[in-house]
C-alpha cells in the first residue's frame, strides 16, 4: 500500500504541478478528447466518430465525462480524466505486483519489480495525456493476473473478457490471445480439459470484441466491419514505410501519419481519393509491399531501431525529465530485451514459476510478431513493460541461485559485448564512404571556381542529418562558405534509380560531373530529385550546397510507377549500401586504388 500511495502521489504532483497538461491536447490525444465531447453532445453518428481509429476509447471517455458532469465537476473534466489516468496507472502497478508474485514466488522480488514499474519515467509522463493505452494496459495486465490465479472456467472467461476489452481499445492486443490460449493448454499439459478452459477464455474474449465491433458498425451506419476503420491504413503505412497518407471522404481531408516516421519527410506522403474505411484497398497495398520486400533483415533492423530509438508520440521535450530520463529508459528497455533469450533456459528452480514465466514471454513473443506486421513505434513498448520487467527479473533470480544460468548469462553478455565492440572496431577501421569538403570562395562569384580554397574535409557514414546542422562556423563578416558532398556509387544492378535530396540551402546534385537536378529554394521537409538510368560500374556522386549545412540524401532501386503510392519503400540513405549498389570513398571514382 505504501508503494501504491507513493506512486499515485508522485504521478499526481508530476501531472498537475510539473506539466502544462492543458496544452497536451494535440494530435491523437486531442482526437480522443474532442470526439468524446462530440459524442457527449449527441454527434455519435458523425463521420469523425468512427473514421480514424477504434471508437471505444472515446465512447468510454464520454461515458466517464457524463458521470463527472453528474457529480458537478464539469469545469474540471480534463483534470478528472487525468486523475483517472493516475488511478489506472496505480492499479496497473498493483496488478504487476500480483503477476510478479505468482511468477517469482518471492515477495521481495515482486515488490522490486512493482517499484521499478511504478517509477518508470515514461509511465509517469504518459499520465498527462488522454490516451487509449492507460485502460487497455490495465485490462491486459488484469487478464494475465486472472489467467495465472486459477484455471477455473469463470475466472478464465473473465480474463478473456478483459483481454477482449483491451483489444477493443487497442486492436493490436488481440494477438496476445494466442499466448493466453497456449498458456492455458500448457498449464494443463495439453490435456482434454484444456480445451474447455481455452473455450471459456475465448468466449469471454469474443463477446467483448464482438460487442465493440457491433457498436462500431452501428455508429458508422454499416461502413465499418471490425473494431475500427484504420486497420488497413495502419498495415499499409507499416509495410510500405510511407510517412503520411491523406484521404478525402465526404468533403473532408483525413491525415494519417506513421509516428515512427514522423521526423522523416523523405519517406513521403500520398493522397488517395478512397473512402477511409476501404480497408481491403489499403491492406492490398500493404500486402504488395510485404511481397516486394527484398531485404527482410534490413527491414527488421529498421523496425527494431524505431521501436527503441525512434520518435515518441507524444513528445513534449520541455516536460520535466523528458530530455534526461527518456534516453536512460530507452537503453534500459533494450538491455532487458536482449536478456530475454535467457528466459528459455530458466528451469523450475529458485522459486520461478515456469508456466507463469511462459505466459510473460509468450506475450512478448507475439507482440514482436505484431510489431513486425504493424507499426513499430517507441510508444508501443510501454504496454509491454510489465511482462518485460517480470521476465528479466526471473532471469536474474535464476542466475543468482543456479550456476548453470549464471554461466550462460555471462557467456551471452560476453557474446553481445564482443559483437558490439566488433561493430565499433569495424566502423573505426573502415573509411566513411562520403567525403564532405567545406570551400571558401576565391572570388565573389557564384559557382565552384578553380581557385576556391578547401577549408576542411571530413568523412561521414551516411547523409541523414536530422536537422540542417551547421558544419563549419560562420565567417566574422557574416558571409558563408559552401559544402560539397562526394562519394562513389559502385552499381551492381543496372536500371532506374531514384535519387532525392532534402536540404535547407540551395543544392545541386551531379552524377559523373553532369548536373542531374538543381533546387534554388529547397526545404528539409520537401524532397527534390529525379530518376535516372545507371549502368553497372562506378559513378561519381556529388552534391554542392550553397551553405555549409547538413542535409539528407536518399536512393532506391528499382524505381517504378508503384513508387507513387509507396514513396518510402526500399529507401536508403546515401552511404548505405544495398543489393543494387555499394558506396566507395570518392577517390575510388577518380582513379584511386581498386
Amino acid at each position: 500500500m505504501a508503494l501504491l500511495a507513493a506512486t499515485a502521489a508522485l504521478k499526481l504532483v508530476y501531472v498537475f504541478a510539473l506539466t502544462d497538461y492543458r496544452s497536451y491536447l494535440f494530435s491523437d490525444f486531442a482526437g480522443y478528447w474532442y470526439r468524446a465531447l462530440g459524442r457527449l453532445g449527441g454527434s455519435e453518428l458523425d463521420t469523425t466518430q468512427w473514421a480514424v481509429w477504434p471508437p471505444l476509447t472515446h465512447i468510454l471517455l464520454s461515458d466517464y465525462l457524463r458521470a463527472v458532469d453528474l457529480l458537478g465537476f464539469s469545469r474540471w473534466r480534463l483534470e478528472a480524466t487525468l486523475v483517472a489516468n493516475v488511478a489506472m496507472s496505480t492499479a496497473s502497478t498493483a496488478v504487476v505486483y500480483g503477476i510478479a508474485k505468482q511468477t517469482l514466488k518471492r515477495s521481495s522480488w515482486a515488490l522490486g519489480v512493482a517499484a521499478l514499474y511504478a517509477f518508470t519515467f515514461p509511465l509517469v509522463y504518459f499520465n498527462a495525456f488522454v490516451m487509449s493505452e492507460h485502460f487497455a494496459t490495465l485490462c491486459m495486465l488484469a487478464a494475465a493476473w486472472f489467467a495465472l490465479r486459477s484455471r477455473d472456467a469463470m475466472l478464465l472467461s473473465t480474463a478473456g473478457a478483459l483481454l477482449g476489452l483491451a483489444t477493443a481499445l487497442r486492436p493490436g492486443f488481440g494477438l496476445f490471445g494466442i499466448a493466453f490460449v497456449v498458456y492455458i493448454a500448457w498449464a494443463d499439459r495439453f490435456a482434454r480439459v484444456a480445451l474447455g478452459r481455452a473455450a471459456a477464455f475465448s468466449l469471454g474474449f469474443a463477446l467483448i470484441v464482438g460487442a465493440a465491433a457491433v457498436e462500431a458498425h452501428r455508429i458508422s451506419q454499416g461502413r465499418v466491419v471490425g473494431l475500427g476503420a484504420n486497420g488497413g491504413i495502419t498495415f499499409y503505412l507499416s509495410q510500405c514505410q510511407t510517412r503520411k497518407v491523406i484521404t478525402r471522404y465526404e468533403g473532408r481531408d483525413y491525415e494519417f501519419v506513421e509516428p515512427a516516421l514522423a521526423d522523416r519527410p523523405e519517406n513521403g506522403s500520398v493522397r488517395f481519393d478512397r473512402p477511409i474505411h476501404d480497408q481491403a484497398f489499403f491492406a492490398g497495398l500493404g500486402w504488395q509491399c510485404m511481397r516486394d520486400q527484398m531485404d527482410l533483415l534490413a527491414g527488421a533492423s529498421k523496425r527494431f531501431r524505431n521501436l527503441f530509438f525512434g520518435p515518441l508520440l507524444p513528445s513534449v521535450p520541455s516536460a520535466l525529465g523528458f530530455a534526461a530520463l527518456l534516453p536512460v529508459f530507452r537503453w534500459f528497455f533494450l538491455l532487458c530485451t536482449l536478456a530475454l533469450p535467457l528466459a528459455f533456459v530458466v528451469r523450475r528452480s529458485c522459486d520461478v514459476q515456469i508456466d507463469a514465466l511462459a505466459l510473460q514471454v509468450g506475450i512478448l513473443a507475439v507482440a514482436a510478431i505484431g510489431l513486425y506486421i504493424f507499426p513499430a513505434e517507441h510508444r508501443f513498448l510501454y504496454p509491454l513493460t510489465g511482462p518485460l520487467y517480470i521476465s528479466c527479473a526471473a532471469v536474474l533470480l535464476a542466475a543468482t541461485c543456479e550456476r548453470r544460468v549464471a554461466l550462460l548469462a555471462i557467456t551471452w553478455a560476453a557474446a553481445l559485448g564482443a559483437l558490439f565492440a566488433g561493430s565499433i572496431a569495424l566502423g573505426a577501421i573502415t573509411a566513411p564512404p562520403v567525403d564532405v569538403t567545406i570551400y571558401r570562395f576565391a572570388l565573389p562569384l557564384s559557382g565552384t571556381q578553380p581557385g576556391d580554397l578547401p577549408m576542411t574535409t571530413f568523412g561521414v557514414r551516411k547523409l541523414s542529418y536530422e536537422t540542417p546542422e551547421r558544419l563549419y562556423p560562420l565567417r566574422p563578416d557574416g558571409t558563408e562558405d559552401y559544402a560539397v558532398f562526394r562519394t562513389c556509387l559502385n552499381v551492381r544492378k543496372p536500371g532506374t534509380f531514384e535519387l532525392l535530396v532534402l536540404s535547407d540551402a540551395s543544392a545541386t546534385l551531379s552524377i559523373d560531373g553532369a548536373i542531374l537536378v538543381s533546387q534554388r529554394d529547397p526545404h528539409m521537409d520537401r524532397p527534390f530529385g529525379r530518376r535516372t538510368q545507371l549502368a553497372v560500374g562506378r559513378h561519381a556522386y556529388t552534391i554542392r550546397v550553397d551553405r555549409p549545412f547538413g542535409l539528407k540524401a536518399t536512393w532506391r532501386y528499382p524505381a517504378s510507377p508503384a513508387d507513387y503510392w509507396r514513396p518510402g519503400f526500399g529507401l536508403h540513405y546515401i552511404g548505405e549500401s544495398g543489393a543494387a549498389l555499394e558506396f566507395l570513398p570518392a577517390a575510388r571514382c577518380n582513379g584511386g586504388d581498386d
